[in-house]
């Protein structure tokens, strides 16, 4: 039988956190004003989870300044060059004479 704290790891909800509020957590960190254990408290994430933040705040600020804080995760592509290409012949499609859906 798994123990009380495994079950009780196994039934918590994942937290998705945007990146706005990755980065007020990276600008309270940096104020010093609270311990990052009190500040973990306060958004109900993990130790761990608070390194992660501050090991990618360059990402992260970098995505809020960029205009993608409305997501969540940042996710690129492997093939960046076959990425751009397909979307460059996406759009010469779609103005050419080729009916274009999706």
């Amino acid at each position: 039988m798994p123990s009380t704290s495994a079950l009780s790891v196994a039934n918590k909800k994942r937290k998705c956190l945007s990146f706005e509020t990755k980065l007020q957590i990276i600008d309270k960190v940096e104020r010093g004003n609270k311990s990052k254990a009190d500040i973990c408290r306060e958004y109900s994430i993990a130790s761990s989870t608070l390194s992660t933040f501050l090991k990618d705040k360059e990402k992260i600020k970098a995505a809020v300044t960029e205009g993608t804080n409305h997501h969540k995760r940042q996710r690129t592509s492997t093939f960046a060059d076959v990425d751009e290409a397909l979307l460059t012949g996406k759009k010469q499609g779609c103005t050419a004479t080729w009916a274009c859906f999706g």
